[in-house]
Order: C-alpha cells, then structure tokens, then sequence
C-alpha cells in the first residue's frame, strides 16, 4: 500500500491567473531540487495531481522558485494553461486547497472541488431504461 502523507495545516494556494503557490514548506520537504513536474487531472475525485520529476533535464512544466515570505523559496507552477483545457475555471482570488503526498510516487495530489455526495434521481427509475424480461 501507498504510504500517503496528510498535511492538514498546509495548504497550497491557486491565483486567479491558474498558478499554483507551493509554500516554502512543501518545497523544503517534499519538492526539494526538482525542477519540475507534470500535471494530470483526475476527472472522478476533482483532483489535479502534480507528479513530481526527479532528475528531468527538461520537465514538460517547470517549478519556479521565488523569495517566500520568511527566509525559505516558494515555488509556483504555472497550470493556467493545462487548468483551462480541464474545464476548471481558476477562483477570482487566491484560494488555499489542501493536498495529499503520495511518496511510493512522488505525487502531489490537490482537491480542485469539496466532493459532496449526488442524491440519486428519484424521478426516473434506472431499471425503466431497459426492457423487461420475460418469464
């Protein structure tokens, strides 16, 4: 099984513009000197995954580091692009989601949407969908 690391009093932040904020301490413990990564985006959880890149010479989306608010580097992905061909709009300020790491992968793993359960239909019955079976 996946050892998943919960990191329930860090958030990462989303801009307005799609970029994601990695605070300096995601970056000091999980990110460390990878230069980047690759975003995919899992439809059934609303979840963006960020699989980090170990060792890539040329990732296809690049980790910037900046001054973060203490002595520590921030980073930011710029996911604008890759948010945008998902279907998900960016909110109109900065909004902190949380996020698992999986370590087995090398995978951060952010909530984009709060998953609330979808009462089923009662107006329509799924069985009326198919024709009944003679006995």
């Amino acid at each position: 099984m996946a050892e998943i690391e919960s990191y329930p009093d860090i958030t990462i932040g989303i801009d307005p513009a799609g970029s994601l904020i990695l605070p300096e301490k995601v970056m000091r413990d999980i990110v460390l000197e990878t230069s980047g990564c690759e975003l995919w985006h899992n439809e059934k959880t609303s979840s963006l995954g960020i699989k980090l890149l170990r060792n890539e010479k040329s990732p296809p989306v690049v980790i910037v580091r900046s001054p973060g608010e203490g002595k520590g580097i921030r980073g930011i992905i710029d996911a604008g692009n890759f948010l945008k061909r998902i279907g998900f709009k960016p909110p109109p300020s900065l909004q902190k989601l949380s996020f698992r790491y999986f370590k087995e992968h090398q995978l951060l793993e952010i909530q984009l949407k709060s998953q609330k359960a979808q009462p089923p239909d009662l107006a329509t019955n799924f069985l009326d969908d198919y024709s009944g079976l003679d006995d």
